[in-house]
């Protein structure tokens, strides 16, 4: 998506267009740092399975201690992701 809308941003000059092109690439950044975030505590998690049920790492903010939170915080992850392409296949296909 990201190769997709630098290929939008050169053909689009309208003001709208430019602060669509302008949230997406702020949505993708995002993206990619949940994404992050998420393999980080999903590793987290496998060193906490493999080290006797106790976490090398704790996170006040990202609940890496049990399996269902994880499942539920990628089922999350997912469920944005699917909404985001779906946001921007309906922008680019007005290009």
């Amino acid at each position: 998506m990201q190769n997709r809308l630098e290929l939008l941003s050169g053909k689009k000059s309208d003001e709208d267009s430019l602060a669509q092109i302008e949230h997406f690439q702020n949505q993708f950044i995002r993206q990619l740092e949940v994404s992050d975030e998420m393999f980080h505590d999903l590793k987290q998690c496998a060193k906490k399975i493999s080290n006797n049920g106790q976490l090398s790492v704790l996170h006040d903010d990202r609940p890496v201690d049990d399996c269902a939170t994880m499942e539920d915080r990628m089922q999350t992850f997912r469920k944005l992701y699917h909404e985001l392409q779906e946001e921007f296949n309906a922008f680019s296909a007005f290009s």
